[in-house]
């Protein structure tokens, strides 16, 4: 009877189960996606909705597309929380030491991974409990049938159970959380979106005339796509979800198998193997050129500026010749790219150079905000910080020669986006030449030029400022991203909420609604891509308006970034000592 209650026993799955009861993380968290969750329902929802005065029997079965939109957000709650919440339950253990402690125990590998991923899990599906208010309410509207309910109720469960299993899988090969966290977002992405990117490109380059795509089987794998098609009997959604499932499966088989084969992995010398070979490939390439040297470092002591001579010449992102061979390989596609939209018909708006530079820039912030917020807290984790605050600099210089060695980073990463935005205004500087509009190409030059230096500093320093508060580098890379991409929406979900419900006059409203638009940093590089800066709500037709935007916007970020950086270097001191101010640091914990 013990040999059998043995098997029915989840010992690890109640220990994480309590540990994350006991955390007033776990409650905060909760509160924060059920706020974020009703308040942007009720920003997007349509102004009808809160009119009662309005003859109810009008809005009947308009709940079909309240569902489809508390669908959406659920899929994009899980996509962004969900990865943050899994992604250290395995390699939590590896960096506290204690995953061989789990070893020694009478768990299998197989327990291990099951328990750590039901354990994961259980959180984020009370996450999904609290729509179903929201759910009540579309249902009560109308237009929602009872299979549609069901088969939106089991895509967001494949959801979390196929995102969960990758982020596991992640976890389970990564040593660190950081790492973790960051290779799930990639292979998500590479996971989700790479299939059809290929398939697109595929389709349109080779065979342009193949008639219906099998849409059915390249987007298998995609949970959503089982709301793509109504009127599905039970088999049929069970029978479409075969890969969703088949996939589940998979992920959880390499968490398994990297569970133990991973379990004592010494640090990844991926990038430096990399760097290593891409060495080679560029020594090899430069005996074409006599095995000259285009550029050289400058200095090989370190002076007055020991820290910054540290980074420049120990770490890898620091050396030069490190950064200029990332640099072309990044830049050589790009200039590809370029050409190959410049030789294409141009009339007015290259959609190839435009989604270029919305990847690019993406990347770009992601990359520098990552390295930033990593700068301070690095050091935190090495243990080093002390060694650092015992020399004769102040806290202030430290800071400052952390931020000089990321002006190398923000360098490589601005070349490729000049180098597109570049190309784009030559080609509208010459397309608007030909029906004399003279002015636009200005405004897009100087708008790109202001967008590229003033955005990289300003995302380098908030980053940098909220790492030199945090303890543990999971914390402080994931609370740069979220307050950059909250900065980027909430503006556009505040002026989406007061378009919807109709507030205050109309023409108070539309100058409401372009103000709100342009205090997220999104809208005046994409106003200026579109060509549309003058189009701006509540300001059309205004003359200058373009001129007036980009100078009121960017005297903004650039004072931002002024207060920014004035107020990271005035604090510094008390950020990294904090005993010197009566507080005392806490330990270092792994609690993501």
């Amino acid at each position: 009877m013990t040999a059998l209650l043995r098997y029915f026993s989840f010992p690890l799955l109640a220990k994480e189960l309590t540990e994350a009861a006991a955390r007033r993380r776990t409650y905060v968290l909760r509160v924060v996606y059920g706020v974020l969750l009703f308040a942007v329902f009720a920003m997007i929802s349509p102004r009808w909705l809160w009119r009662g005065s309005m003859d109810p029997f009008s809005v009947m079965g308009q709940g079909r597309w309240m569902f489809s939109s508390l669908l959406a957000l659920q899929f994009i709650g899980i996509a962004l929380f969900l990865p943050a919440m899994m992604c250290g339950r395995i390699a939590e253990e590896k960096e506290r030491d204690s995953l061989v402690l789990l070893f020694l125990t009478d768990l299998r590998p197989w327990s291990i991974v099951l328990q750590k991923y039901l354990g994961g899990l259980v959180p984020m599906l009370s996450f999904l409990l609290l729509a179903m208010p929201l759910t009540a309410v579309a249902y009560a509207f109308g237009g929602v049938t009872t299979e549609a309910l069901g088969t939106g109720l089991y895509a967001l469960l494949l959801a979390c159970l196929q995102v969960g299993a990758l982020a596991l899988m992640c976890s389970a090969w990564c040593r660190t959380t950081v790492a973790a966290l960051v290779s799930t977002y990639l292979l998500a992405v590479a996971f989700y979106l790479g299939p059809i990117c290929l398939f697109a490109l595929f389709r349109i380059v080779v065979f342009q005339n193949l008639g219906p795509s099998p849409d059915d089987f390249i987007f298998s794998h995609v949970p959503v796509m089982l709301l793509e098609k109504s009127g599905l009997t039970p088999g049929e959604v069970l029978l479409r979800s075969t890969s969703v499932l088949l996939s589940i499966v998979f992920f959880l088989l390499l968490a398994r198998v990297f569970l133990v084969r991973r379990a004592f992995a010494p640090a990844s010398t991926f990038f430096v193997r990399q760097f290593r070979r891409l060495d080679g490939v560029m020594h090899l390439a430069n005996r074409l050129t006599g095995h000259r040297m285009l550029l050289r470092e400058g200095r090989t002591l370190p002076d007055d500026d020991p820290i910054a001579w540290r980074e420049m010449t120990r770490k890898t992102l620091g050396k030069i010749h490190y950064l200029v061979r990332i640099l072309v390989v990044i830049e050589v596609p790009i200039v590809g790219i370029c050409a190959f939209a410049s030789v294409d018909e141009y009339i007015g708006q290259s959609i190839m150079l435009s989604v270029t530079a919305a990847i690019v820039g993406t990347l770009a912030v992601l990359a520098l905000s990552v390295q930033a917020a990593n700068t301070i807290v690095s050091e935190r984790v090495q243990q080093t910080l002390e060694v650092l605050l015992t020399t004769p600099l102040t806290a202030r210089e430290i800071v400052v020669q952390k931020a000089r060695v990321l002006r190398r980073f923000m360098f490589v990463l601005a070349i490729p986006l000049l180098t597109i935005f570049g190309s784009e205004s030559c080609l509208e500087w010459d397309l608007r030449a030909r029906y004399g509009e003279r002015d636009g190409p200005v405004v897009y030059l100087v708008c790109v030029l202001l967008t590229v230096g003033i955005y990289l500093p300003l995302v380098s320093w908030l980053s940098l400022w909220i790492g030199l508060k945090m303890r543990t580098r999971f914390k402080a890379i994931l609370t740069a991203l979220a307050v950059v991409v909250a900065w980027c929406v909430l503006p556009i979900v505040c002026a989406a909420f007061v378009e919807n419900l109709g507030l205050f006059g109309y023409g108070f409203r539309g100058k409401m609604v372009g103000v709100l638009l342009l205090l997220s940093p999104l809208a005046v590089p994409a106003a200026n891509e579109l060509s549309s800066l003058h189009q701006v709500e509540g300001f059309r037709n205004t003359p200058g308006i373009a001129w007036i935007i980009v100078a009121g916007s960017f005297t903004f970020y650039g004072a931002l970034l002024f207060l920014i950086r004035r107020r990271a270097l005035a604090r510094a001191d008390r950020y990294l000592r904090p005993e010197a101010h009566g507080k005392r640091e806490p330990s270092e914990t792994f609690e993501y």
